[in-house]
């Protein structure tokens, strides 16, 4: 475990990062009665931050005051996972007299983490650092602040590709926002970002250096590249572009395929490159398919789409569970010799269910809430360890036994 600690006048942050290589952030206390005058920037450099970038994901917790009369920052506790790059400076800010805390990775030497706090909520986002090229476009959402942009062009300035699409012409652009009042008057607050990356504030068609990255506009609104025949080859042509200066030859393919823990989502498209199907190979329950069948291999053909679960994803293998089924699981109870738990649905309907069992069932029991035997059918798998159970489901619960 390695601790860092870093104190001002008024903060003191305390970082610790775990054995399991996740990082957990402290803010200790910070009170007063009424508003404190908190220094207008602050940094703090990291002595001993090895690895130094954090991996955060986007998260939003609150940080306010049981007591309104009192500024209070309680202590707060956030935990994410730590990605070990080589120790790199990064930097804690405290800045504008906003009452708010910005820790601001070096985006050109590590993963660019994101981290506003304020004694309302707290924000994280950030650009990985493998994200070679970033597609934006203001055309329907707005940034919330200028900061937005300053990470962004930074980015850029470091080596990133960013493609900006639209014509910046939706009456939105226009609202009473902070790119038009205060110290800014900008018409758009693509303006702001254009400024920031050296470049004219309403820049054509085309592709500017900044930097050692580069920015491609494309001055379409994103809507125009699906209604307008063929408007899809110039986005794709400059995507195509853009990616190949950075990460490499571009392959073209006619399907989707995603991994979510245990979850496989895959589509193969018509109209598209080729006619091939996506062949999928493992041990997989189809999850598409009301019998829920263990598969070792699946086709997907172009205009279809498959859902599967990977039980070789399975973490913990000593210990039976439920892993798909059409009810609410409820008062699972876990013994070495039986697995015994309670599920509800809608009456008229047949549960089919897929369970997880370390040892192969000799007897399984299906009985109603009031204790009578209910009929229900059972099929072992032996290469995934799961048991196929089928029985009419009951709203007032059906229990299931396997021994």
């Amino acid at each position: 475990m390695k601790p860092l600690l870093f104190i001002s006048a008024d903060l003191a942050l305390h970082f610790q990062i775990l054995k399991n290589d996740n990082i957990c952030m402290i803010f200790r206390s910070v009170g007063c009665n009424g508003r404190r005058g908190l220094p207008g920037q602050l940094h703090i450099q990291p002595l001993c931050v090895s690895p130094a970038a954090l991996c955060l994901s986007r998260a939003m917790l609150s940080l306010k005051s049981a007591d309104s009369a009192q500024c209070m920052m309680q202590p707060v506790f956030i935990t994410g996972e730590v990605d070990k790059l080589p120790s790199q400076d990064s930097s804690v800010c405290l800045y504008d007299g906003a009452d708010r805390v910005r820790v601001d990775s070096q985006i050109h030497t590590a993963n660019g983490l994101f981290f506003d706090i304020c004694f309302g909520k707290a924000y994280f986002f950030r650009i990985r650092k493998a994200q070679k090229v970033l597609v934006m476009s203001y055309s329907n959402m707005k940034p919330q602040e200028p900061a937005y942009h300053q990470y962004i062009a930074r980015w850029v300035k470091n080596g990133g590709v960013l493609v900006y699409c639209g014509k910046d012409i939706d009456p939105y652009q226009s609202v009473l926002e902070w790119w038009n009042t205060g110290k800014y008057r900008y018409s758009a607050p693509a303006q702001h970002l254009f400024k920031l990356l050296g470049m004219e504030q309403n820049p054509k068609d085309g592709s500017y250096r900044c930097g050692k990255g580069t920015v491609y506009v494309i001055r379409e609104e994103p809507k125009d590249f699906v209604m307008k025949k063929e408007g899809d080859k110039t986005y794709f042509n400059i995507i195509k572009e853009a990616y190949e200066k950075v990460a490499g030859k571009l392959t073209e393919k006619n399907n989707f395929y995603l991994e979510r823990g245990p979850y496989v989502i895959a589509a193969v498209m018509d109209e598209s490159v080729s006619d091939e199907p996506l062949k999928i190979e493992g041990c997989y329950i189809d999850l598409f398919d009301p019998e829920l069948p263990v598969i070792t291999e699946k086709n997907v053909k172009p205009g279809e789409q498959a859902f599967l679960y990977d039980v070789t994803k399975l973490t913990d293998t000593t210990q039976p569970m439920v892993l798909c089924g059409a009810s609410r699981i409820q008062g699972e109870v876990c013994k070495p010799d039986s697995y015994l738990f309670s599920v509800k649905s809608p009456a008229n309907t047949t549960n089919v269910s897929r369970v997880y069992l370390p040892w192969q069932p000799q007897e399984v029991k299906v009985t109603s809430a009031d204790g009578k035997a209910l009929l229900g059918t059972y099929e072992w798998d032996e290469k995934s360890h799961t048991c196929q159970l089928k029985f009419e489901n009951d709203p007032q619960g059906v229990i299931v036994e396997l021994k």
